[in-house]
């Protein structure tokens, strides 16, 4: 009942029939045995993991325990198939065999290199990637390069998707064509991201100059500021302060106020103005 018995030598068997006194001339038959390829099975136990915008973007390895058996010695493993789906950006990544794969929701690649061994297959449409390991890996080799895989964002992105990503160990494949599936394996692995809230930011952001006793009724500072904030297309408050040379009993900042903001309000000690949104919604 072996899974992987020996072809090498076929198997013989002699039989002989006795009538109480005599044997009969010796019956001979071989036996030949052939092989039949096995499908290899394959364990992996998945890792969930949480990513966080700007400070922790690679995850650990998402199958840190992987088991491949091939059934028959002699076979290695050819490839691995993964799907990856969720809330994928392009910028994200896919560590596998030294090679960070990129582009992942624009672009599909076949036969790619990778660093340390072996090539991939990745379809950005269906998400699913196959490696290709080198020739002659052994079901331990290709355990430690499922192992080793990690997941991982951009660390400049600085408005990552929170939309969870997962990695699905699919299937393993032996040299003689055999596949375990995922329906014997259904690993995977969940990788949250946690976004960070960024500082808006503030562009041409000009000087202007006031002439004595010509400019001596209101004047607007800066009708060319830009406000940018990644994370957001409202504003809650502003503030502008006067911090240099600062004349308490001349000078003096207002705002009229707006569809979107209040009237400001200003405090003449501190040379401060702020100005709050209507509904915190502009």
């Amino acid at each position: 009942d072996s899974e992987d018995p020996s072809t090498a030598t076929a198997r013989t068997f002699t039989v002989t029939v006795n009538d109480g006194v005599l044997d009969s001339d010796a019956a001979v038959s071989t036996i030949a045995v052939s092989a039949v390829n096995d499908e290899p099975t394959l364990a992996a136990t998945a890792a969930d993991d949480s990513l966080t915008e700007n400070t922790d973007v690679t995850s650990g390895a998402v199958f840190p325990t992987v088991t491949i058996d091939p059934i028959e010695t002699s076979d290695s493993i050819s490839e691995a198939q993964l799907t990856l789906a969720g809330g994928l950006e392009d910028s994200d990544i896919i560590n596998v065999n030294g090679t960070a794969i990129t582009g992942l929701t624009t672009t599909s690649a076949t036969g790619a290199a990778l660093a340390s061994g072996g090539t991939y297959d990745y379809n950005h449409t269906t998400g699913v990637l196959t490696i290709h390991f080198a020739g002659s890996t052994s079901a331990a080799a290709a355990e430690t390069i499922l192992e080793a895989i990690t997941f991982g964002i951009d660390a400049s992105d600085n408005d990552p998707s929170t939309t969870a990503r997962t990695v699905t160990l699919n299937t393993v494949t032996d040299n003689g064509g055999g596949a375990d599936t995922n329906a014997d394996i259904n690993e995977t692995a969940t990788i949250t991201v946690n976004a960070m809230d960024d500082a808006p930011t503030l562009i041409n952001v000009d000087n202007s100059t006031w002439v004595e006793d010509v400019d001596v009724t209101a004047k607007i500072i800066d009708t060319n500021v830009d406000l940018a904030d990644v994370d957001s297309d409202t504003v809650t408050q502003i503030t502008v302060q006067i911090t240099a040379n600062l004349d308490n009993a001349e000078d003096v900042l207002a705002f009229a106020g707006d569809a979107n903001f209040n009237a400001g309000t200003y405090n003449a000690t501190t040379g401060l103005l702020t100005i709050t949104s209507t509904g915190a919604s502009a």
